[in-house]
């Protein structure tokens, strides 16, 4: 395992390997069998496997000015809220280190550490 898997403690476990219905037996779920015909991508793009996939929001071929012209080349970034998860593919083939992140349903959305 990569990333976050790499850092785990010795007092957190990891996901039982082998029952595949995405149940959590640890710190990740186990993957889980998906039809692309079951996914709705918010993003449009070219997907390896798949060919072209997408929803609403079309950034192929404006990348550069919808980040601003930032260069990403070397650097760390998190990705929050990735929907399809386009600007992360797009800032690791522009030379990023990214981690992203984005909430399994709608009802996560509002949970937060927020003042009682």
């Amino acid at each position: 395992m990569t990333g976050v898997a790499t850092h785990l403690n010795n007092n957190q476990t990891k996901s039982k390997p082998g029952s595949g219905d995405g149940t959590k037996v640890g710190l990740f779920a186990n993957p889980r069998a998906v039809s692309p015909d079951e996914c709705w991508f918010y993003h449009v793009m070219d997907l390896p496997g798949l060919g072209l996939v997408g929803g609403h929001w079309d950034l192929r071929g404006r990348i550069h000015e919808y980040i601003g012209h930032v260069e990403f080349a070397g650097k760390r970034v998190l990705d929050i809220g990735t929907a399809s998860g386009f600007l992360t593919f797009e800032m690791e083939r522009l030379g990023a280190e990214v981690v992203s992140f984005d909430a399994d349903s709608a009802a996560r959305m509002f949970f937060g550490p927020y003042e009682r």
